[in-house]
């Protein structure tokens, strides 16, 4: 089975909207004919990342306080029982650079007939919020529970640190979203509203809305009718990701004292090589590499590391990074007196595969657990519009790529491309992360 993507691309075309509004919200919609099920989201383009040092935790406590009183419901619980009634579950989620309220019921769209009471109801919470001492008082121990819950399941944070030491010149990692104890005892309800003013503004907005659009309902043009009313910021500023710099030197970082962990204790070995963003044209050679070196059970590194010399359960490969920066990550965990022959195998099968030593079934491997994907991808509800947003993002960098063209280049890929891949990126200077 083979994809058409020139009838993708129709799709995107025929179905797929995008709507600017005059007070810079922008609305992304996709049609789903004869489903009568709609979803969609409201995106506040902020976070964490946005907070005062002073005030960390604070977008989340916000996030919190939208869902109490406002003004069309000084009785939030009357909101939660006429939700329910449309079959809306009423939720959120704050991340270091967005502020997410999925519009939908538990993990799956609402009837259509329901949406715009449901898209009533979230814009009045999100954007109408009426901050008061009771509410805040209330959501104090919370979301401080919450926070100590959180805090209590991460690990040692070991995930944060290494994103701290890999994108170390973009301020996402630094500010954990749900603050510290001190922090959310210092917000007021003036801070609360400061923020709130600032950046829960239409400029600051994007919309999704996604299902059967069509019919006498006029979702689609009584939700940018309302939507339009929301009022604009001339105060909006947003951080920029940046590239991070290239990796000059191999860098070895500690994480945990590994001289207290027991003769018998694992050690987690993380190898990161500086490769370029998703978009860029090597993107699809260099994610068949990592599958070839350590993406699949079949993989040189699963072969040699825990097939034949049995010094690991599992190894892995793939590819971390944002629009301007990206890493290969191999990582295995594997006994202390074992990481120094580890560590050379490893560098055994990258040699290999810049010699072209792999065999090419190897790129047929992975576009046939590749095209699965994309077929049940491109069946789901909502692609339409991640790929439009994905295109406009780049787009205002001036980067001419959209996820369809990069995934309809895959069969062109040759061995060639992936050994030049390896020997263009994969060179003795890296980042080693143990643990």
């Amino acid at each position: 089975m083979a994809l058409d993507f020139s009838d993708l691309e129709r799709q995107v075309q025929e179905r797929g909207r995008i709507h600017r509004l005059d007070n810079g919200l922008v609305v992304v919609s996709e049609h789903v004919p004869n489903s009568g099920l709609v979803q969609g989201k409201i995106t506040i383009n902020t976070g964490s990342a946005y907070e005062a040092p002073e005030d960390h935790g604070i977008m989340h406590f916000l996030e919190h306080m939208t869902f109490g009183e406002s003004n069309l419901y000084q009785n939030r619980d009357k909101r939660k029982f006429d939700a329910a009634l449309l079959g809306l579950s009423i939720n959120a989620i704050t991340g270091f650079d967005q502020i997410g309220y999925p519009i939908e019921g538990a993990g799956c769209p609402i009837l259509q007939e329901n949406f715009l009471q449901a898209l009533e109801i979230y814009t009045d919470l999100v954007f109408n919020p009426t901050f008061t001492q009771s509410s805040l008082d209330r959501e104090r121990p919370i979301v401080q529970k919450e926070r100590e819950e959180v805090v209590a399941q991460r690990n040692g944070m070991i995930g944060e640190r290494i994103f701290q030491i890999l994108f170390k010149n973009n301020p996402y990692p630094i500010y954990h979203v749900e603050g510290s104890r001190d922090s959310i005892d210092r917000i007021t309800l003036d801070k609360l509203a400061q923020y709130h003013n600032r950046f829960f503004v239409a400029n600051n907005t994007h919309v999704e809305i996604i299902g059967d659009l069509n019919g006498q309902s006029g979702i689609e043009s009584i939700a940018i009718e309302n939507l339009s009313k929301i009022k604009r910021s001339d105060n909006i500023s947003h951080i920029e990701t940046v590239c991070e710099d290239e990796i000059e030197q191999t860098k070895v970082e500690t994480l945990s004292n590994l001289r207290d962990l027991p003769y018998e204790g694992n050690v987690r070995v993380n190898i990161y090589f500086k490769i370029p963003p998703y978009h860029h044209v090597d993107a699809n050679s260099l994610n068949i590499l990592s599958y070839v070196l350590g993406g699949s059970y079949h993989s040189l590194l699963t072969s040699d590391l825990r097939e034949s010399k049995g010094l690991v359960y599992s190894i892995s490969s793939d590819i971390i990074g944002n629009q301007k920066s990206s890493y290969l990550q191999i990582g295995f965990s594997v006994k202390k007196k074992d990481i120094e022959v580890s560590m050379g195998a490893v560098e055994h099968n990258i040699n290999k595969v810049k010699r072209g030593e792999f065999d090419d079934m190897y790129l047929d491997m992975y576009r046939a657990s590749k095209l699965p994907q994309m077929i049940n991808l491109f069946q789901s509800h909502g692609w339409i519009t991640k790929h439009l947003f994905e295109t406009m993002q780049l787009e205002k960098s001036e980067i001419d790529s959209t996820y369809l063209s990069r995934q309809s280049r895959i069969n062109d890929v040759t061995k060639q491309d992936v050994v030049d891949a390896a020997k263009r990126y994969l060179g003795d200077n890296r980042i080693i992360i143990a643990y």
